[in-house]
């Protein structure tokens, strides 16, 4: 079995992240800044219909998961560019829809 240090290793360090981010987002009353750079994919699933937003929601959740899973897959120096490339591309998409909402 190939080794998958960098999918085991992002899909644990998301739970702490999710806690951080939600403890930001203050249960509605706080900040979503933190929730939407770093689970861009999460957050981009607002602005769709109710129908797809679970499947956002599920695909934000495996997001560094995914991530790691490339790395392992390609090469973590090969992937990391555009993995941080599509990355801050969904933030900027976000944060621009959000603006219209």
């Amino acid at each position: 079995m190939k080794n998958k240090k960098y999918t085991n290793l992002f899909a644990i360090l998301t739970i702490p992240i999710l806690v951080f981010v939600i403890f930001f987002a203050g249960g509605g009353h706080g900040s979503y800044l933190p929730m939407m750079t770093i689970f861009p994919f999460f957050t981009f699933g607002i602005v769709v219909p109710e129908k797809i937003s679970s499947l956002f929601f599920t695909i934000g959740l495996l997001q560094f998961a995914i991530y790691g899973f490339f790395m392992d897959k390609f090469g973590a120096k090969t992937v990391l560019p555009y993995i941080i490339l599509i990355h801050c591309l969904l933030v900027t998409i976000t944060f621009l829809l959000k603006a219209h909402f």
